[in-house]
């Protein structure tokens, strides 16, 4: 009888050792699969350009390159004129970030996910230098549609960027 019983044990051992080892090269495939679908899908990718301007009030007019935005940064900022510094872009793979780098030690750290169709989420930090200025998330925003982030202050300057994803 006790040969019976250590004989069934050991079967019953082994039968789970074979349904465990099936099971897990089965969720394997599965995981494989999901995978394979992500490598044959088309790829998403951003991208995002970025202005760096100067925001005053007083003498002088707005750098004509900036006419499309001019009412927009009068709304945002609450300057009346605005100039060009200089501006720089970047594709991004999605999800993925990169930076942009503008004058004056400017950069903008930029990471961008799809959200929908001609949506993204991105999110945006500022360093002036070494220093983290801004960090803001910007989720649902439409392809096109320009952000104006601003108010940086310095050496006499108020400085904003105007960030557009394509």
């Amino acid at each position: 009888m006790r040969m019976n019983s250590l004989f069934a044990l050991l079967a019953a051992a082994v039968l789970a050792v074979v349904l465990s080892t099936k099971s897990n090269l089965h969720a394997q495939n599965l995981r494989d699969d999901r995978l394979d679908d992500r490598r044959t899908a088309p790829a998403r990718e951003v991208r995002v350009s970025a202005i760096l301007i100067s925001a005053f009030n007083g003498e002088g007019e707005t750098d004509p390159r900036l006419a499309g935005y001019e009412n927009n940064l009068r709304r945002s900022l609450r300057f009346e004129k605005f100039g060009y510094l200089g501006e720089g872009s970047v594709r991004i793979a999605m999800p993925g970030d990169a930076p942009i780098r503008l004058p004056g030690g400017q950069t903008v750290e930029v990471e961008a996910a799809h959200y929908g169709e001609g949506v993204v989420w991105l999110r945006v930090i500022w360093m002036d230098g070494e220093r983290q200025f801004m960090n803001v998330v910007y989720s649902k925003w439409p392809l096109g549609k320009a952000i104006v982030v601003g108010g940086l202050a310095k050496e006499g300057r108020n400085l904003a960027i105007i960030l557009t994803p394509r």
